[in-house]
This record gives C-alpha cells, structure tokens and sequence, in this order.
C-alpha cells in the first residue's frame, strides 16, 4: 500500500526544475557577494574615519605641547608667539618652529606649517588630505590671535 519514499519517483527532481534552482542558487551567492563588498568597504571607511581623528588628535597634541614649552624662567611658545606678532619678528620663532616639528614629522615624511593669523611660517603648498589644529593665544587688550598647525603631504 504504501511504498518507501526512497522508491518513489515524486522524491526525485525533476529536469525541468533543475535550471530553476540553480538560478536561485547564483542569485543567493551573488547577494552574499554584494553584501560582502559593502561590509568590506563600509570597514576600510570606518578605518580611514579614525585614522584620520588619530592624525587631528595628534596634531592637536603637538600644537599643545608646542604653545607650552617653557624657553627660559617662565616664557613659553605662546608668550613668544606673542611677542613675534606684535614686533612683527618672526625670525626666531620659525628657527624653533622647524626645529621642532622637524623632529616629529620630517621622519615621517610629512610637511608643516604654522600660520600666525595669516602669516605662513613656511609656506609650503600642500598635496591632498591636510590635517589641521588650530588655537587661540592671547595677546594685550583681551585680543586674541589664531595660531594654525598645518600638516600634510607636500608637492
């Protein structure tokens, strides 16, 4: 009355049904494809994104470190800075600017700049992505001058 499944003929496939799913079978390997390459795209962005805040920190850091390093009793870069913008003397202050940043980014290959409320301290032309920091100090009369750390690839 009943026979095993394994001896029915319905249990086999079906030539015509064969093209079908392995059209089913190409579509679903392809989506996970698609999927795949987003994901992987998606990831090398994600990679760059932070990369680049590394880069902006670290830039932020330097300047930073830059501004407050003590030259002699208690004058700092920042105190220089000021001094330089209001003589209209910068000679000194590019001497310790490249000395400095020399060290940090020369090895990496990497240009820089400092700008002075519009004053380039090295006018270097720049190629592509450029990280920049920038800050405030302080001169007289509660005036304030914008100091910008520029670093990047240079052409």
């Amino acid at each position: 009355m009943f026979e095993p499944i394994y001896n029915s003929k319905k249990a086999g496939l079906d030539a015509e049904e064969l093209p079908g799913i392995l059209t089913v079978m190409v579509l679903f390997v392809i989506l996970v494809l698609v999927f795949y390459v987003i994901n992987f795209f998606d990831q090398l962005q994600k990679q760059k994104q932070v990369e680049i805040s590394f880069k902006e920190l670290n830039a932020n850091f330097n300047l930073n470190y830059f501004l407050l390093f003590q030259l002699e009793g208690d004058t700092t870069i920042a105190d220089l800075i000021s001094q330089a913008y209001l003589n209209n003397n910068y000679e000194q202050l590019k001497t310790l600017f490249n000395k400095f940043f020399g060290e940090i980014y020369d090895k990496q290959g990497l240009s820089y700049d400092l700008i002075i409320d519009g004053i380039n301290m090295n006018s270097v032309n720049f190629v592509g992505k450029v990280t920049e920091s920038s800050i405030q100090v302080p001169i007289i009369n509660k005036r304030a001058i914008t100091v910008k750390l520029l670093i990047g690839g240079s052409g």
